[in-house]
């Protein structure tokens, strides 16, 4: 696994938590080597005991081994938003990406539904116990949560707060920084505070792949790559899931490539067409479907195919 601080940021900055596979064990505890007092200690172990950590965890956690570069997860009114990004040359074609998209559908993101539309009881004065955690981390393993801290936002300075490691199939990165242990523990108390503010009854599970290639996809292999253009990644419509599929050019001008068999066909779950939508079903704390694309700050360019 190897992550791209860029991206990193990017999606804390849509409302989405990184799922820091790396910080986490095979049962779900965190690895860490910080020295928690025990009262820290035990007010985690009752957070990642609890059967909705053992749920999401169950479920996201064999994505790192399928080879999904970096997983966020993010609670979002009536919605559970995912946001997945894997790289082209992850799988051996564009038939076995498909394969991989419709079991995806199908296992995981199912899975997930079903975990939306039950109620967990947490204690919300577990929260203190994550801040009070954050306090015994050193500086460089909490700059990963915040991505408005100064500067540019993390990945400043000489620090470690970066999430990069190395990777064979990462997108290119300017300054890849090894992460470590104290970064990846800061990404997973984020995460299980998100869990603490924000359990509730969900209605819908909404996921955008980016899939990534080494090299700069022209139109072809667009034109190629099943999954993008996949009709059949919807359960529901007002209540279920769905999973929406485009390439992301990481290098140069940024460019993403949408299939234009994709439908949109009004409100619930239905897939996005248009780049609005498409820019919706990636960025859930955007205002896209009410700005005009036209404005300065429009996001990159989408291509149909």
């Amino acid at each position: 696994m190897g992550y791209d601080v860029r991206i990193a940021r990017a999606m804390l900055k849509l409302g989405y938590r990184i799922f820091p596979f790396e910080a986490f064990d095979g049962s779900g505890n965190l690895k860490t080597s910080v020295n928690f007092p025990p009262d820290v200690d035990a007010g985690l172990g009752r957070i990642v005991s609890n059967p909705l950590w053992a749920d999401l965890y169950r479920t996201l956690s064999p994505l790192g081994a399928e080879g999904v570069y970096m997983a966020g997860i993010g609670f979002l009114n009536d919605r559970v938003q995912v946001a997945l990004f894997r790289s082209t040359t992850s799988v051996p074609d564009a038939r076995s990406a498909m394969n991989w998209s419709a079991a995806y559908h199908g296992t995981v993101e199912a899975t997930l539904h079903g975990y939306a539309g039950r109620a967990y009881v947490l204690d919300p004065a577990l929260r203190k116990v994550v801040d009070k955690a954050r306090g015994y981390l050193p500086p460089s393993g909490q700059g990963v949560l915040d991505p408005d801290a100064a500067g540019d936002g993390f990945g400043d300075g000489d620090g470690d707060g970066t999430v990069q490691t190395e990777a064979a199939d990462a997108p290119a990165a300017e300054k890849p920084v090894p992460a470590t242990g104290v970064s990846w523990l800061g990404l997973g108390l984020d995460l299980l505070a998100e869990l603490l503010v924000n359990v509730s009854v969900r209605t819908k599970v909404l996921t955008t792949v980016c899939w990534y290639p080494p090299r700069v996809a022209d139109r072809d292999f667009a034109a190629r790559w099943q999954p993008i253009h996949a009709t059949n990644l919807q359960t529901g419509v007002v209540s279920g899931h769905r999973s929406a599929h485009l390439i992301w050019n990481p290098v140069g001008m940024p460019v993403t490539w949408r299939g234009t068999g994709v439908s949109w066909r009004g409100p619930g779950l239905d897939m996005p067409a248009e780049p609005a939508q498409w820019c919706q079903a990636l960025r859930p704390l955007a205002n896209c479907l009410n700005t005009p694309l036209a404005e300065p700050a429009a996001v990159e360019a989408e291509v149909a195919v």
